[in-house]
This record gives structure tokens, sequence and C-alpha cells, in this order.
């Protein structure tokens, strides 16, 4: 299960809770914490990507593999991972067609 999926279960019990706070100075005060940190979070992130691009879970090579794909010649492509699918279509202008193959099981999937 992907943790995406409770984010809203979360925010529910924190409003609840705020909703029952009778100060609002305390309920100002843990709001403005959180949209603090949030903001902190998302600025690491960004210093993060300038300082190590195409490093990690993610390449910046994503967004020429469209233009190396149509300089060969190649309008349709089979992705053995999950995720490139977009990024070559949106970038090829839907030019060039992904299916993506992948599996999480260990044994070889029948779409191979």
């Amino acid at each position: 299960m992907h943790l995406l999926i409770l984010m809203p279960i979360l925010i529910l019990i924190l409003v609840r809770f705020l909703n029952r706070l009778q100060s609002r100075v305390v309920t100002t005060f843990i709001v403005t914490i959180l949209v603090a940190t949030n903001l902190w979070v998302d600025i690491r992130y960004y210093n993060t990507l300038l300082q190590v691009p195409g490093k990690g879970f993610y390449s910046s090579k994503a967004y020429s593999l469209a233009g190396g794909l149509e300089q060969l010649g190649i309008s349709k492509v089979i992705a053995c991972d999950w995720g490139l699918a977009r990024h070559v279509y949106y970038f090829s202008q839907g030019r060039i067609r992904v299916k993506e193959v992948f599996g999480y099981s260990r044994s070889v999937p029948p779409s191979f």
C-alpha cells in the first residue's frame, strides 16, 4: 500500500484535533509549524536537485531520451521499467509510443 493513500486520513485526524482546541493561538501555532516544516523540506529537495541532477532515483536524461529515439527513427519502444512511457510520449509530442512491460514478482511475466 502506498503511503499517500493514508495522507487524507492523517489530515482529517489533525483537522478534528485542531477543531476541538479552544485556543486560536495554539491552532495558529500548530498550522504555522506544519506549513514551515513542509516548506523547509521542499527547499531542501530543490537544493538537492540543483546539486546532484541525474543521480539517484531520477535522471535528467529522461528529457533527452525522446529526442535520441527520434533521431534513430524509432517510433515504438518497449520499456522494461515503469515511469518512462510518460516522459517519452510527452517529450516526443506523442510521436513515440511506449509499452511498459514490468512486474513485481520474481517470475517472468507472460507479457515478456
